[in-house]
């Protein structure tokens, strides 16, 4: 009967030792799938795309920076040297109108372009049309012109 008790109680023991070990390993699986996070990729995220404007009207295209997302554009005329002359008005909601595109005939282009104060550069031409956008002064103006020289670089015609 002795030696009866001393094979349970090993047997007791070692099934102590099991359950021990056994909900050690299931407490470590448990914590570390808590505290490990699963990182998805989202590429769109990442990298989103870049916001591209095309106008209809005047056939072009240009990409737009991602900061420029709540960018308003208008289509209209503005007065150039008492000329009427097309304009695309690209307005930001703290930054009215710090872009726009004029679109001249070729024969007040000529004009404009003999101004003394000629502050219109050309972006592209076209046989019977000039794009041209006008540098402006300002606080901002070296980082808001690197950002508008980057737009004015991606302009592009659409047929």
């Amino acid at each position: 009967m002795l030696q009866f008790n001393q094979i349970m109680n090993k047997i007791r023991f070692q099934i102590k030792v099991v359950a021990v070990f056994f909900s050690f390993f299931i407490f470590l699986f448990a914590s570390a799938g808590c505290q490990r996070q699963i990182q998805s990729y989202d590429p769109i995220k990442l990298n989103p795309p870049p916001i591209i404007y095309q106008n209809e009207t005047f056939k072009f295209k240009i990409t737009l920076p991602l900061s420029w997302s709540e960018v308003s554009i208008k289509n209209k005329q503005s007065v150039v040297n008492d000329e009427f002359i097309s304009a695309v008005v690209f307005d930001l909601p703290k930054q009215p109108n710090i872009l726009t595109i004029y679109v001249f005939p070729t024969k007040s282009w000529q004009k404009q372009s003999q101004q003394k104060n000629n502050d219109f550069f050309i972006i592209k031409e076209r046989p019977h049309s000039i794009f041209a956008y006008q540098k402006k002064d300002g606080p901002d103006k070296t980082a808001e012109e690197k950002e508008i020289i980057k737009i004015i670089s991606s302009f592009k015609f659409i047929y």
